[in-house]
């Protein structure tokens, strides 16, 4: 499955972090991407994960 690259807070930058081909772990079998969410005002970064 190809997990698609994004920017990411990282150190006190933006980093891109590159796209990359990954097979799903056993017993999964959908990526939920990488998301901003706005919470309580400000913006916080929800990591991806396999569901």
């Amino acid at each position: 499955m190809w997990l698609a690259g994004h920017w990411r807070w990282q150190e006190g930058r933006y980093a891109w972090i590159a796209g990359r081909w990954e097979l799903p772990p056993r017993g999964y079998r959908e990526w939920e991407g990488p998301r901003w969410e706005t919470r309580s005002g400000g913006y916080i970064f929800v990591e991806g994960h396999w569901r």
